[in-house]
């Protein structure tokens, strides 16, 4: 109750009045431009014009790929994660192959997203509830993203199941 009272009061004060500017200082004027952060705002003398900032755009337009290509893209995709899979086979799963109660076959889905440049910008790896192995799973996961595909031109997403051995 005391803080409450306290805020109201402090609230009802006036605020301190600002000085004038004078006519010598020109008062400080934040650009259009200015970062939020800053703690220096930018002085506008008199008689500059404001000007409005262009936006920054990228050379490369965010474009959804035609059916033809995303079929070229699924397909160029499945060839990747199939040397992803010789590596994880060789790496992951045969180390472990003979562990109590490892699957004979552990099964995922690679969903990765790759840029008009054909290469991946992210990835994600999902294990079957049944054909799983969390030992394989964290494994795959520690391989660093270096897939790399035929320029598809445009920003694509690709889901492909694969399983192993």
């Amino acid at each position: 109750m005391v803080i409450a009272i306290g805020l109201y009061l402090g609230l009802r004060r006036d605020p301190a009045p600002l000085p004038a500017p004078s006519a010598s200082t020109p008062a400080p004027v934040a650009s259009p431009g200015a970062s939020l952060g800053s703690t220096t705002p930018t002085v506008l003398t008199p008689g500059a014009t404001l000007t409005t900032p262009t936006p920054v755009t990228s050379n490369t337009p965010v474009v959804a790929p035609s059916a033809r290509v995303q079929a070229d893209v699924d397909a160029d995709v499945a060839k990747a994660v199939e040397s992803l899979k010789q590596r994880v086979v060789r790496e992951c799963w045969a180390p472990r192959k003979a562990e109590p109660g490892m699957p004979a076959k552990v099964k995922f889905v690679y969903s990765g997203s790759f840029d008009p440049a054909g290469v991946e910008v992210a990835r994600g790896i999902s294990e079957d509830r049944v054909a799983s192995s969390p030992k394989v799973a964290a494994c795959l996961r520690e391989f660093k993203m270096d897939l790399a595909i035929p320029a598809p031109g445009a920003y694509v997403n690709v889901n492909v199941p694969f399983e192993v051995p």
